[in-house]
């Protein structure tokens, strides 16, 4: 995976609950020894961190209102699950319904005997939205929906370590419990047994629910845990109806489009932000009240305009209101919500999802026909959202919903890593060309890869990333928690690969799938037997008959680099790059496949001249020699023995498994505090 720049971010939280202070942290700590260098982890490095210390406790919440709650933290009273598991959920499974018997659960205003459990962690009272679609920071979507939530620990739904839930059920009269048994992914591949699962990661959470509206949430064990929150709220909570008015118009009265319903003619739209839960919230008034009993409703929501840091901001959302019923709202992944009830049309979203600046927002009605039929728009100015006053939730005496304690594992920023130690050290982009970064905590990397590359300006021009005379960046590299030396070589290749256009573009002729050589190319190793790039692609070996037999390297493993990608980098003249075979978009995988195949088309290197323009410098004037510097970031909870030798093998292992790559045509060299190690640059 490859990004531009990473921006570590604030968050703010909507009622914020911290279980523990943040203490004042010193200069970091870095030092070097065998190998690596050490970097003690300081917020600079890794901000917005908030690990869960729940574990080992119980909350016990007594009903006061409707809207509040009496909070006592005591000794874990945690009920062991009884019987069989009820459900065994994945991210994509729907809630787990379960009908109370005995009695029925007071929540709100309202009495409850439907609960669905959702495999994140929740008890909802209506279908939730599918686990996979929470964004993390979980909380503050959740606390800002305008739907119920009970949950000990809302887990997100781009937490890819979390593989499955179990979910036991056990009522007795007059109560009932609720266990999530969260399993982690399955690992497959080099490093493990097919079948084996991440016991690092997991753990058990319980809610109790009683018949007289007390709530227990408890924690027995959780370990290596990625983010999540504690949910509590109504959805209806008075304090969302504090609301400052930003902007509002009015729309004409019937320029709808002709012969359409005046339930489709827009007539006002107003922007207010929700003070409470730093939300956005877009309000359109329609001609006639909506009839969701006899035909569904399909909304779009845009907006257009400006930040203050001068980047443009264009998108639009669309929505489908299922027929049924009169409010419906509908989720996208970014967690905006749409709400419709009586003639009213609403748009929540988190402010702080949009940077402060000026923009026009605009609401569309669509008929049956989804044609648009009229559209309102209005225009405001948001504002930076800050992070809200934590309240010390061991201290707390009573909850006012919503309730959402975010639990994170913490951003890091590559690039103040890459500043402290060239600071300390006086490294300059000269003396480095990969910062390779490792953690001994899980930090945000977990919610979606394995490893990222910043890639930097590495001086090539001609291999589809124009630097254009931009001074040398390191490429930084977060390649996780030590544990697994993660996709090195692929990440680190990100440097140069993989970018390049190709002539007649429109066509389907291509090639980069998001810096990636895509699954049809054949990406076969220049010097190694049978293998294939670790950047993408497949080796493809011609059997006779139209028949091939294609293999995949392990992504980042020490595979070699195919012809095209040595030039690409420099390691290789363009007569040596022979015309590749694209089997096109064939459907399912190439991988580990032997059977017919056809050739759609034979890509030549002219055509990546032609499109990209010549390599510069040339073979005979490019560097060979690439130094590393390897970092672990050591955070204060975790053991550091077992991380350093990880890393200390890493390092060690990674300019031989270079060499194996590229044939010996480029060398990594290890940076340490006295060597200095200049690159050849031009």
């Amino acid at each position: 995976m490859r990004l531009k720049r990473l921006h570590a971010a604030a968050v703010g939280q909507a009622h914020s609950l911290s279980l523990r202070g943040e203490a004042a942290q010193a200069a970091p700590e870095i030092s070097f020894k065998n190998g690596f260098f050490t970097v003690a982890e300081t917020p600079a490095f890794i901000a917005n961190k908030h690990l869960l210390d729940l574990v080992g406790s119980t909350f016990s919440m007594t009903r006061l209102t409707d809207e509040a709650f009496g909070l006592t933290r005591g000794p874990l009273t945690f009920r062991p699950p009884a019987g069989t598991e009820k459900a065994s959920l994945t991210q994509s499974s729907p809630a787990y319904q379960y009908n109370l018997v005995s009695f029925s659960f007071p929540f709100g205003s309202k009495q409850f005997r439907k609960l669905y459990i959702s495999p994140n962690g929740g008890v909802f009272f209506q279908e939730p939205p599918a686990a996979g679609r929470y964004p993390f920071p979980s909380e503050r979507y959740a606390a800002g929906r305008p739907i119920a939530v009970i949950a000990p620990l809302l887990m997100g739904g781009l937490t890819w370590r979390w593989s499955s839930t179990k979910v036991f059920v056990e009522e007795t009269f007059g109560q009932v419990a609720i266990t999530w048994r969260f399993i982690g992914y399955q690992i497959t591949g080099v490093e493990s047994p097919p079948g084996v699962y991440d016991s690092r990661f997991g753990g058990d959470v319980q809610a109790i629910l009683k018949v007289n509206g007390d709530i227990d949430f408890s924690y027995p064990s959780f370990t290596r845990f990625l983010g999540g929150a504690p949910v509590l709220t109504t959805g209806e909570e008075s304090v969302r109806n504090l609301r400052t008015v930003l902007a509002s118009s009015t729309d004409p009265a019937l320029d709808m489009l002709a012969g359409n319903p005046a339930s489709l003619d827009l007539r006002t739209i107003e922007v207010d932000r929700q003070t409470a839960l730093d939300r956005l919230d877009i309000r359109a008034t329609v001609g006639a009240p909506i009839d969701l009993a006899t035909s569904g409703y399909q909304i779009d929501f845009g907006f257009d305009g400006h930040t203050d840091e001068h980047s443009q901001f264009i998108e639009t959302y669309q929505f489908n209101v299922p027929k049924g019923g009169s409010t419906a709202f509908a989720v996208d992944p970014n967690s905006f919500t749409a709400v419709i009830s009586g003639s009213s049309i609403s748009v929540s979203l988190p402010e702080a999802w949009l940077p402060s600046g000026s923009y026009l927002f605009t609401i569309s009605t669509r008929n049956a026909a989804g044609q648009i039929v009229d559209s309102a728009s209005v225009s405001a100015r948001t504002a930076t959202v800050a992070p809200r006053a934590d309240t010390d939730f061991t201290a707390a005496t009573g909850l006012h919903m919503p309730v959402a304690e975010a639990f994170t594992p913490g951003t890091l920023d590559p690039y103040a890593v890459w500043d402290a130690l060239s600071k300390r050290y006086g490294l300059s982009p000269e003396d480095v060309d990969g910062v390779v970064m490792y953690t001994t905590s899980p930090t945000d990397i977990d919610y979606f890869a394995a490893g990222y590359s910043t890639q930097g300006i590495s001086g090539i021009d001609g291999n589809g990333q124009c630097t254009c005379g931009e001074p040398l960046f390191p490429n930084l590299l977060h390649l996780n928690m030590a544990e697994h030396k993660g996709p090195l070589l692929h990440e680190f290749a990100h440097r140069w690969l993989f970018y390049p256009d190709v002539k007649d573009r429109f066509n389907d002729r291509w090639l980069n799938e998001g810096g990636h050589p895509r699954w049809g190319l054949d990406m076969t190793a220049a010097f190694v037997n049978g293998g294939s790039s670790p950047m993408g692609g497949a080796a493809f070996f011609d059997r006779g008959n139209g028949t091939y037999e294609a293999h995949c390297g392990s992504v980042g493993g020490v595979d070699g680099f195919s012809w095209l990608e040595l030039y690409l980098m420099g390691l290789a003249k363009p007569e040596e790059v022979k015309p590749i075979n694209d089997f096109g978009l064939a459907t399912g995988t190439y991988c580990n496949f032997v059977g017919p195949m056809t050739v759609v088309d034979h890509l030549t290197i002219e055509y990546i001249i032609d499109a990209n323009g010549p390599l510069t410098p040339t073979i005979e004037k490019s560097r060979k020699r690439f130094p590393v510097a390897f970092v672990l970031i050591e955070s204060p909870e975790s053991a550091a023995a077992t991380y350093r030798d990880h890393v200390a093998t890493w390092a060690a292992g990674f300019p031989a498994e270079f060499h194996t790559a590229t044939g010996g045509r480029g060398e990594v060299t290890i940076v340490a505090p006295a060597s200095r190690l200049h690159a050849v640059h031009h």
